[in-house]
């Protein structure tokens, strides 16, 4: 009778997985935080200026286990800016006037009627100026090339 005898150890195994893991959770949240500013720097470059808030609210955000990371803005009316409202951004049935504290400095600055301003957006809209996901967008490919070589590098 043939008879074949493995002896694993599998201490030692599961010693160098758990190792595996750490050094590839570490790796990945490396490339993580450097998409995230790179991203961040991206769309605020992108960002139009006026006072300079929305800009200087774009911001990463990361979870708790370092693993998901938000960049975005905590600017009330960021999204507005970069998909735009009514007709002009392609949806006519989200319509409604912007806050009158959103446009006043704007409008003092400028010299104009505030609330000729507030009825034209309100009626015709405003166009969408991207600045997150183009930012987005350009930063990707190269994410996916920082985390297939930070993957491979490690070895278990």
């Amino acid at each position: 009778m043939a008879r074949v005898t493995v002896d694993v150890n599998y201490k030692e195994y599961l010693k160098r997985l758990k190792l595996y893991e750490t050094e590839t959770t570490k790796a990945v949240k490396s490339v993580l935080r450097s998409t995230a500013i790179a991203v961040e720097s991206g769309a605020k470059s992108r960002a139009p200026v006026n006072f300079g808030q929305l800009r200087s609210q774009i911001r990463p955000t990361y979870s708790s286990s370092g693993l998901k990371v938000d960049v975005g803005t905590h600017c009330n009316y960021g999204s507005f800016v970069e998909y735009g409202t009514g007709p002009r951004a392609g949806h006519d049935s989200y319509r409604y006037p912007p806050p009158i504290s959103a446009l006043y400095l704007w409008a003092k600055r400028k010299n104009v009627n505030l609330f000729a301003v507030r009825w034209s957006i309100y009626k015709h809209g405003t166009w969408p100026h991207p600045f997150l996901f183009p930012a987005y967008e350009a930063e990707l490919p190269r994410f996916h090339n920082r985390m297939q070589v930070a993957v491979k590098a490690q070895k278990p």
